[in-house]
């Protein structure tokens, strides 16, 4: 299950504060492992945990935790052992670097609009190897009328390929 895919779900179960395995089976929230606790604590202290979603994956259990965060939605993705993956916060335009801005004004078609607004870093590579230094970037989705687009901004402005949709369960 990919990112997107879970923090859809998230939505989901947000207002029953249950987790979600794999199979649907809802958990409570208290199941989130010690050393995954305390990173998301590390990193956002005062946001209320949500929402908690797990993936068995080829390299361990990976946890999602969902927060509020002075009223925004966050998540972190951790492993097991507490080591972060990835860390997510929603955010208005105006709070992304200049160069994000002007790449969205080049991007959106007129007449769009910023639907939601995510700063991602990744703190892994895809193979699981640390980063010297979180990789960040803008995760925007623009509106316009009854369509959407999905814009992924380097905060030098550079467009990043997008992920691959998660594939559908059968």
């Amino acid at each position: 299950m990919g990112a997107r895919a879970i923090r859809g779900l998230a939505v989901i179960i947000a207002a029953v504060g249950a987790a979600v395995a794999p199979g649907g089976d809802p958990l409570p929230r208290a199941t989130l492992p010690a050393p995954v606790a305390e990173a998301v604590r590390g990193l956002f202290p005062r946001g209320p945990i949500v929402a908690v979603l797990y993936d068995d994956t080829d390299g361990g259990r990976e946890y999602e935790a969902h927060l509020k965060v002075n009223g925004r939605d966050a998540y972190v993705v951790a492993l097991e052992n507490g080591v972060v993956l990835e860390t997510g916060l929603a955010l208005d335009e105006q709070a992304t670097p200049a160069p994000v801005r002007e790449t969205l004004r080049r991007e959106a078609p007129e007449g769009g609009f910023v639907a939601e607004c995510f700063r991602r870093e990744l703190h892994r590579a895809p193979d699981g190897q640390p980063l010297n230094a979180p990789c960040v970037f803008y995760e925007i989705t623009l509106g316009f009328g009854r369509d959407e687009r999905f814009l992924a901004i380097n905060a030098d402005g550079a467009l990043r390929p997008l992920p691959a949709p998660p594939a559908e369960e059968e």
